[in-house]
């Protein structure tokens, strides 16, 4: 019951403004507040005429903002936006892809019969390789020539070369 206490001055008043008011097509006109004297209106002037000289000339907006730099946002206020940073450039499918760090551990070297052997070690096993050989299908001893060895990882042609110390 209190609720009408405000709703009903709040509609009458709505109401009145309603019936009260100025018809649709009524115009008004501009009134200035200048103690007493009515501000003279500025000159009208011909469609056609230049502005004055003394007058800066204004620039059209599509010159200032072309519709391609600016897109209308109210078109579609409230779509949805992805705020998520932009996928990065697929550098890697244009470089060729990197070969796999050297797997092995040098444990040692042996002349066996005028030939160099060399004994590699990966987690738990021990390859004995001499030149010529594959260890897993895809490392191959191109050359042992003390102070290096030099293989190959056959699957992209790329050369290790590891120390394994002056010959004794």
């Amino acid at each position: 019951m209190n609720r009408w206490y405000i709703l009903a001055p709040a509609f009458l008043s709505a109401l009145a403004l309603v019936l009260f008011s100025d018809a649709p097509g009524a115009t008004a006109e501009v009134v200035s507040a200048v103690r007493g004297h009515a501000s003279p209106a500025p000159p009208v002037r011909p469609a056609g005429s230049a502005p004055a000289a003394s007058l800066p000339r204004l620039m059209d907006r599509q010159s200032l903002f072309p519709a391609s730099s600016t897109p209308d946002v109210r078109s579609d206020l409230f779509a949805g936006r992805d705020w998520s940073p932009p996928p990065a450039p697929a550098e890697s499918a244009a470089s060729e892809p990197e070969a796999p760090t050297f797997p092995f551990e040098y444990i040692g070297k042996k002349r066996e019969a005028g030939a160099w052997e060399v004994f590699l070690a990966k987690d738990e096993s021990t390859f004995v390789l001499k030149e010529g050989q594959v260890a897993e299908q895809v490392y191959q001893v191109v050359r042992i020539a003390p102070p290096n060895l030099t293989m190959v990882y056959l699957p992209m042609n790329h050369t290790y070369t590891v120390p394994i110390g002056e010959a004794e």
